[in-house]
């Protein structure tokens, strides 16, 4: 299970709901996921929230009012999120190829080795997050 491997690899909180979603996902790309995004993570200054994770069942639905193809794809996904300072340095989505160029590099090798259907990074001010999401086991 996807917040299992989280527990055993980061010392930060980590939130999710009662009944996680089983997601589709390989393990060791996943482990070297998680180890890349927290290596970017700069020191919390007393007073600030610590890093912390956050796991989400979530359904995109698809709207036909966009163009196509949606971004992202429809579906059931198991969202994983790391809020902290540092974590990311631009807006970017993941595979969008209008945000190629603000992808961290080493991130799409990455993300394509654990299996990820879709990631993006918003920066708020001194904190910024990274979600990945990985294809729920149980559906679509």
């Amino acid at each position: 299970m996807l917040a299992e491997l989280l527990s055993q690899l980061s010392p930060y909180l980590i939130l999710a709901p009662p009944e996680p979603w089983e997601a589709e996902f390989e393990p060791e790309g996943a482990r070297l996921l998680v180890h890349a995004l927290l290596g970017t993570i700069e020191p919390h200054e007393p007073g600030q929230d610590e890093p912390r994770w956050t796991a989400s069942n979530v359904v995109v639905r698809f709207d036909a009012t966009e163009p196509f193809p949606a971004w992202p794809v429809p579906g059931e996904f198991v969202a994983i999120t790391l809020t902290a300072k540092g974590v990311c340095a631009d807006d970017w989505r993941w595979p969008d190829p209008t945000h190629t160029h603000l992808v961290p590099p080493s991130y799409p090798a990455l993300l394509t080795r654990a299996g990820a259907a879709f990631a993006y990074g918003r920066r708020d001010g001194p904190t910024a997050s990274v979600t990945v999401a990985f294809r729920s086991a149980y559906g679509s």
